[in-house]
């Protein structure tokens, strides 16, 4: 099994940016449904907290996207 997590805190992204990655609402709702489709075997737990974003991917290795996709379904959302 793989895992992989990207993410942005309170001691890596200043407050703008965190606010402008902050998934809630609708947005959550397009990542989760982004995830699923790119990715129909992986396991998604998304962490979203008034400091931090996080994505969290488990899975059979084919079936976990890569950083660079996860963060790229992350700045698309």
């Amino acid at each position: 099994m793989t895992v992989r997590m990207i993410g942005v805190n309170h001691r890596t992204a200043p407050l703008a940016l965190r606010e402008r990655l902050a998934l809630t609402g609708p947005r959550l709702d397009t990542a989760v449904d982004a995830l699923r489709l790119s990715h129909p075997r992986g396991e998604f737990v998304i962490l979203n907290t008034c400091n931090r974003t996080e994505v969290y991917v488990a899975g059979v290795a084919a079936a976990v996207p890569t950083a660079d996709q996860l963060t790229t379904l992350l700045c698309r959302c």
